[in-house]
């Protein structure tokens, strides 16, 4: 191994470190307030508890973990309001857009890339079956929204697939949330009457035949600002 590669070894790992110092620790925020912020290399759901771990955990490895020993390692999701995941990546100037928040750093100067910091929050909802679920959440407010993805894969080919998305809605006075299922990004607006006490909503929904994913959050925020949640 030459001197060189050692070199431009230590250099990149400088490099990244100096990155990985600065962006904000992945935080869980419990129900009763308590935050928990560590930096988690796997942080994942399964029968309803979170798992955090500092080492990387294959799923089958935790399927092995009975349900005593999961309550001792991890945190019910019943306990938890939301968790805040950090990161940063990297991406092309010309394919930046008006959400991409740029890093600031020293070493991000280069005239063509830049590291782009990525905030996401998911929060624990209720799902219409009652089970819990950690899902990305969209907009806040009276009503709140969520995101969760849905792979398809062929049964002939597992190269191809689709990803459905599914969107929940919850209203602050509701228990459980309710779901509009999609095909692709897209839900069809036929069948949807969850908005019906709102005139401004049901005028948005009249006028097209299915919404995109932004269509819907610009729905929800219309609501939010407009109409009583109160039903």
């Amino acid at each position: 191994m030459s001197n060189k590669f050692i070199a431009y070894t230590i250099l990149f790992l400088t490099y990244l470190n100096s990155f990985s110092q600065s962006i904000p620790n992945d935080t869980i925020v419990k129900k009763d307030g308590t935050k928990i912020i560590e930096n988690f290399k796997t942080i994942i759901v399964h029968n309803e508890y979170l798992i955090t771990s500092k080492y990387e955990l294959s799923m089958e490895k935790i399927k092995s973990i009975n349900d005593n020993h999961l309550k001792k390692i991890a945190i019910p999701l019943k306990d938890i309001d939301k968790v805040i995941n950090n990161s940063i990546y990297i991406k092309k100037r010309k394919f930046l857009n008006e959400n991409d928040v740029i890093w600031e750093s020293e070493t991000n100067n280069h005239k063509r890339k830049v590291w782009v910091h990525s905030r996401s929050e998911r929060k624990t909802v209720v799902l219409p079956n009652g089970k819990l679920r950690l899902l990305e959440s969209l907009v806040e407010g009276k009503c709140d929204l969520y995101i969760d993805f849905i792979v398809i894969t062929s049964a002939i080919d597992f190269n191809l697939y689709n990803v459905n998305n599914y969107y929940y809605v919850h209203r602050k006075n509701e228990w459980k949330s309710t779901l509009f299922k999609g095909l692709g990004e897209f839900i069809k607006t036929k069948r949807i009457d969850y908005f019906d006490d709102c005139a401004k909503a049901k005028e948005f929904i009249k006028t097209r035949k299915k919404l995109s994913q932004q269509e819907i959050i610009e729905l929800v925020k219309l609501y939010n600002e407009y109409c009583d949640s109160k039903k």
